[in-house]
């Protein structure tokens, strides 16, 4: 099978790696826009154009699915457009959200343009309408992972500086809405002690065991990148040596510059 998947960088590994672990041997075309990334401070309209661009350029590379590696594309995705389009998609927001359903009390940290839209607050209260819900941006969580920086004294600080107040309020769970955020769960844990984390790609995986069938030998990932190659594939090589990346270690991979030109930026689904 041919597995879509799309972010601005490397935090859809996170979802990649947990795929190829859970099933191998299929082929997965990654769109990583990397020429515009953070997605997360984009303006909504601008970010929906550049997350059609992705989905359009990964259908038309042979994708028969797609799997969303970007919870704030999946954001800017209203219902009309996932309900429209010519292919299975399947939400990581929505996956996270289900995830979290059995808590009273869920802190949820996402970048900013999804925390503007509601959508994690939305989607959790449409499966439990008691619940209390805190939401907060971390938006240089993004910075840090995209620079390499996944622990050490300035994540320790960054950590501090964006989950003191959610520290605090003492949620029993934290949701990790933003693919990026897994790189640094370590550091995260480390910090909120005895609060859950959850990445919302551990339930999408497990969704898509009704899904994608059972496959075996090697898989094979094509990185479609928008910007910077060269940097990109440098960061796709670090990430083979975390803990996060050990499904890539055995992967056939190639990385390919593709350029979005604007006619396909006004492409319709």
């Amino acid at each position: 099978m041919n597995i879509g998947l799309f972010d601005s960088g490397i935090g859809g590994l996170t979802v990649l790696t947990g795929l190829i672990r859970k099933f191998p041997g299929h082929n997965y075309l990654y769109f990583a826009d990397y020429a515009n990334l953070p997605y997360g401070s984009k303006p909504y309209e601008h970010l929906k154009k550049l997350v059609l661009n992705g989905l359009n350029k990964l259908r038309a590379d042979g994708a028969e699915i797609i799997v969303s590696a970007c919870n704030t594309g999946d954001a800017v995705l209203d219902g009309r457009i996932e309900e429209n389009f010519s292919m299975p998609y399947y939400s990581i927001v929505k996956a996270g959200a289900k995830a979290v359903k059995d808590y009273s009390k869920i802190a949820v940290i996402t970048t900013d343009q999804t925390m503007k839209t509601g959508v994690y607050i939305k989607e959790i209260l449409k499966l439990n309408n008691g619940a209390f819900i805190l939401q907060k941006s971390a938006s240089l969580f993004v910075s840090l992972v995209e620079e390499g920086i996944w622990n050490g004294k300035m994540a320790d600080a960054v950590v501090k500086y964006y989950l003191e107040d959610v520290k605090r309020w003492e949620p029993q769970v934290l949701l990790l809405g933003c693919t990026h955020y897994p790189f640094l769960q370590f550091t995260i844990s480390s910090f909120m002690k005895d609060v859950v984390l959850l990445d919302p790609a551990e339930k999408l995986l497990e969704e898509l065991e009704r899904v994608i069938p059972p496959g075996k030998g090697t898989s094979k990932v094509r990185f479609l990148v928008t910007g910077n190659v060269e940097r990109f594939q440098t960061l796709v090589n670090l990430v083979q040596h975390h803990p996060l990346g050990n499904g890539l270690s055995n992967t056939e991979i190639s990385v390919e510059k593709v350029v979005i030109r604007e006619a396909q930026q006004e492409g319709a689904l």
